[in-house]
């Protein structure tokens, strides 16, 4: 997972066009576009406005675009608590549950396998 498509996924899990994000974070829509894209690399304090305003916590943000192997020194038991933690909040803060479940498949794709697992066991659960 990357930082730009985890925003376009939140940002439209909200409801909100580049233009809304753009205006409500203080950025232009160009630049919305283009880390959407992944062709910015944003300041961490950019991140954090951002996270804000489509109403996600930066640290839940910041574990679904790390990277796998940064996970790896992570117990197993962990990663998954925190993998859970994070899907959970995503499906009670989804604007259109609905929408979130049709997009499943492409959530665990894009999210990665450690969020794979969880995802499935989450949704055959519920």
């Amino acid at each position: 997972m990357n930082l730009g498509n985890a925003i376009r996924f939140f940002r439209t899990q909200r409801g909100m066009t580049r233009e809304v994000l753009a205006d409500k974070a203080n950025l232009s829509t160009s630049y919305i576009s283009l880390l959407e894209q992944n062709k910015r690399d944003p300041a961490f304090s950019t991140i954090e406005n951002i996270a804000n305003q489509i109403g996600i916590p930066t640290s839940i943000l910041l574990f679904l675009i790390s990277d796998p192997a940064e996970l790896s020194s992570l117990e197993q038991q962990l990663a998954e608590k925190m993998s859970y933690t994070a899907l959970q909040f995503i499906i009670e803060k989804a604007s259109e549950p609905t929408l979130f479940y049709r997009q499943a498949d492409s959530f665990q794709c894009s999210f990665g396998s450690r969020i794979a697992h969880t995802a499935s066991s989450f949704i055959l659960d519920h």
